[in-house]
């Protein structure tokens, strides 16, 4: 009867899942044996009760092993998403404008499009790089007398007297990039029952300080303050909390000041949320934040410079593993009504050309590099330190303007490169920069005159260097490693990555290429000005 066909049952099965499970499926040796140990225990469970046993053993085996490729492939796929190559990850975008553009164009926080007459070079260089009146102003004054600095003190708590108390830290110069991007910040319940941003707010993306700032209705004075401004509503976000110990903080500019509390909550960029993200809450500004119609700051440098001790933005999506790979990119449009982007968890091709090269960071506080030597004209410096704690650095700060530098560099510079006729500044030398790459050998980056020299008329008619002295009136990290830094002027012309390893005790590292501003690259830039962000 029945019993007698179950030898041939159990002799197919075996047999049929042997030639299914053919090499050709590129399938673990060790899954394939637990398979077929299986199909042979079902076999004997069909015809003898002492089969029951080994079926049942050979079903945890393949459990078992069904496990352990999971955990293989997962492991696989963590270690390949942390050495893929940036090349190959589709990055999200955050759109960037310049304030003079809103200005002009009356529009916010968003990118021209085709054909804009804003754009009145059409997308492509021309002779000496366009900044605003504001940024020019602050250039100009600075002949006049020393550069301001910002101090930024962490109080914990406040006093009764309600002023901080704390370590003053000085960070570097804020004069000013005047590129924004929006940010949504805290949840509210659409009337759909989804979870959107309690509030969009317009921010700069500031690689040269750590802390998140945002505009909210603590605001009293300044302004913040004012009914045209866009603030953060804390008591309608489903997910603000506060810490269980209030910080008072503030940050002092040599031309403004930032004042406000500590808070807790989610923070969007694009579809990227942050969950539990610190902040400051704006209670009070002043200074050249009369001008500059900001929304707040996010920083994106490391924990050691956070004035607030909190974990920050991009180490949060870090952890939270918001990202495929763990970097942004900035890419700076030359022309500054064709405005830019952030790019997170990957870069595209289009927007710069080879070599991107990667340098190792060699500080992790700033995105501080290793320079090796400074040229200019014939004058070449070596740069030598004894070790990493007195190490020159080359910091990228998307949150300046100009280029600095400092004492004998800087008169160099200033002996070297003088104010002229927009058309003649290719009479003026190069600054070349020799920085240590991840490969252990040199490479030179060379600014070229008319990238760093900037229009000091609408008209284009003069340019002057947009080169700085900065922290030769200052003690301690700037006597020490005697910094030039990198900002705005040059990251319009040089496409930068800002990557961290995602491990441990992984090295970070900034890769730079120099920008693409072909067809490809504008059409990459009009893909995003009409695409939306999801907050």
């Amino acid at each position: 009867g029945c019993c007698e066909r179950r030898p041939s049952f159990a002799i197919s099965l075996p047999l049929s899942l042997s030639l299914f499970l053919s090499p050709s499926l590129s399938l673990p040796p060790s899954l394939l044996s637990a398979i077929r140990q299986l199909a042979e225990a079902f076999a004997m469970a069909l015809s003898s009760p002492s089969g029951f046993l080994r079926l049942w053993s050979g079903a945890l085996f393949l459990l078992w092993s069904s496990l352990g490729l999971a955990s293989a492939s997962r492991t696989r796929r963590l270690r390949g998403a942390s050495r893929l190559s940036a090349r190959a990850a589709r990055p999200l975008v955050t759109r960037l404008s310049h304030s003079d553009y809103q200005a002009r164009s009356g529009r916010r926080g968003t990118l021209p499009k085709p054909g804009d007459t804003l754009a009145a070079s059409n997308g492509q260089p021309t002779f000496g790089t366009e900044v605003s009146a504001r940024q020019m102003e602050a250039l100009l004054a600075h002949r006049t007398g020393p550069p301001p600095g910002r101090l930024a003190s962490l109080g914990a708590p406040a006093a009764q007297d309600g002023r901080p108390r704390g370590v003053q830290r000085l960070l570097a110069d804020r004069l000013g990039t005047e590129y924004m991007g929006s940010i949504g910040v805290g949840t509210r319940i659409g009337p759909t029952g989804d979870r959107q941003a309690e509030s969009v707010l317009d921010v700069i993306f500031d690689t040269g300080s750590t802390d998140l700032w945002v505009a909210s209705i603590l605001c009293t004075s300044g302004p913040c303050a004012r009914r045209s401004r866009r603030r953060f509503n804390y008591s309608n976000s489903e997910t603000f909390r506060m810490p269980r110990t209030a910080f008072r903080l503030t940050s002092i500019y040599g031309s403004g000041q930032l004042r406000g509390f500590v808070g807790l909550d989610d923070v969007r960029v694009g579809p990227l949320v942050a969950r539990r993200q610190g902040m400051g809450l704006i209670e009070e500004e002043q200074g050249m934040f009369e001008d500059l119609a900001t929304d707040g700051i996010l920083g994106l440098g490391f924990a050691a410079l956070s004035n607030a001790g909190v974990t920050p933005l991009f180490d949060s999506l870090i952890g939270q593993r918001a990202l495929p790979v763990s970097e942004f990119a900035f890419y700076l449009h030359p022309d500054f009504a064709m405005g830019g982007v952030v790019l997170w968890g990957g870069i595209d091709k289009r927007l710069y050309q080879d070599p991107l090269i990667w340098y190792p960071v060699v500080r992790e506080d700033f995105w501080a590099l290793d320079l090796a030597a400074f040229s200019v004209g014939n004058r070449t410096f070596k740069m030598v330190g004894h070790d990493i704690s007195t190490r020159p650095l080359l910091i990228i700060d998307s949150g300046t303007t100009f280029l600095t530098a400092m004492g004998e560099v800087y008169r160099a510079i200033a002996e070297a490169v003088h104010p002229v006729a927009c058309p003649d500044t290719w009479r003026l030398p190069p600054l070349v920069y020799t920085l240590r790459a991840a490969d252990g050998q040199h490479h030179n980056i060379s600014v070229l005159p008319e990238e760093y020299m900037v229009r000091a008329d609408m008209a284009g008619v003069l340019c002057a260097p947009g080169i700085m002295e900065f922290g030769s009136h200052f003690d301690g990290f700037f006597q020490r490693h005697r910094p030039m830094m990198l900002g705005e002027v040059f990251m319009r012309h040089h496409f930068t990555v800002f990557r961290k390893s995602g491990t441990e005790g992984g090295r970070a590292e900034v890769g730079i290429a120099r920008s693409a501003h072909g067809a490809a690259a504008q059409a990459f830039l009009a893909e995003s000005a009409y695409s939306r962000d999801s907050f």
